[in-house]
């Protein structure tokens, strides 16, 4: 079984903890490295490659679709989860889409998709790595 990488971005380090502690409780992913800022986070996804990246929508650099922009420039076999808090509705889906991202996952506590989405991101491979959901 190959192991699934997962690079997290959010700037609110609890959130970051938190995320890894989900990911990595699933068997088969590991998360390879997190930033808080879209400074930090491109050129260390650029680096390492993970399998898949996850972005939050508001940075305090920047936005969850101008990194997975200038992400997808450089490795564009690199999915990116943009991770939303909901207020963004279908403009932030439509700008998600409009950068390359891979899906759009609002941060609900009561229905969390995130991990869902990431194993039908690692199932799929880079090849569906286009489609928003």
């Amino acid at each position: 079984m190959r192991t699934i990488t997962v690079y997290l971005v959010d700037d609110d380090r609890h959130v970051r903890a938190a995320l890894v502690e989900l990911v990595e409780a699933v068997p088969g992913f590991r998360v390879v490295g997190s930033s808080g800022t879209m400074a930090e986070a491109v050129p260390e996804i650029v680096r390492l490659r993970p399998t898949i990246a996850v972005v939050d929508e508001w940075l305090p650099d920047g936005t969850g679709p101008q990194v997975c922009q200038r992400i997808r420039a450089v490795v564009p076999d690199v999915p990116v989860v943009i991770l939303s808090a909901g207020v963004s509705g279908e403009n932030g889906r439509s700008e998600a889409e409009a950068a390359g991202a891979s899906a759009y996952v609002v941060k609900q506590v009561a229905d969390f998709s995130l991990l869902d989405v990431l194993i039908r991101l690692a199932s799929a491979g880079p090849s569906q790595s286009d489609a928003v959901s």
